[in-house]
């Protein structure tokens, strides 16, 4: 199914270079390279799916309804681990990609500088980092408390640094529990 109605491709094949999808066809049309060693699976009658698109995770929450004042108080270090565990568990389900939309200090950044490095396992990660919010505000407890123009633009500036991929600015309340 490519997504434009058109009936189902049978008989297909798909040509993978590392992590990249370069061909999809009819198996007579999809040929490696001149010269490419390209090993051939099988999967007879089966849908093959590139991967699923996770849009709004929090990683460090347990998904079993703690509170997030209560996630929040966790040190790092643990919060870390159970990123990680969610992160790998995440890939083990079809995700690919996963856009982390907040977490406690630096944790969702170096959740994700380990993936990439292959120490732990777990999909492509676009992070936030810490969530802006005013003081007291809705995910406070992440460490993006900031009040003010001036307060803000230095809390993003910070945050651009550490390697946020986009800022995620909390201007009203939302859920306190993390299921």
């Amino acid at each position: 199914l490519d997504g434009s109605g058109a009936e189902p491709l049978r008989d297909a094949a798909i040509l993978i270079e590392g992590e990249t999808i370069r061909a999809i066809g009819r198996r007579a049309e999809v040929r490696a390279p001149d010269g490419a060693e390209a090993p051939v699976t099988a999967y007879g009658d089966a849908t093959l799916l590139p991967g699923l698109v996770d849009g709004h995770t929090h990683l460090v929450a347990p998904g079993d309804s703690t509170r997030g004042d209560v996630i929040g108080a966790e040190a790092e270090s643990y919060l870390l681990l159970r990123a990680a565990a969610n992160a790998a568990a995440a890939l083990r389900s079809g995700v690919t990609t996963l856009r982390e939309n907040g977490a406690k200090g630096r944790v969702a950044f170096e959740l994700r500088d380990a993936i990439r490095r292959g120490t732990v396992p777990g999909p492509r990660l676009v992070v936030c980092g810490r969530p802006v919010t005013i003081t007291g505000g809705h995910l406070h407890f992440f460490g993006g408390e900031t009040d003010g123009i001036d307060g803000v633009r230095q809390t993003v500036r910070a945050l651009v640094k550490e390697g946020a991929d986009f800022i995620k600015i909390v201007a009203s309340g939302g859920s306190t529990r993390s299921s």
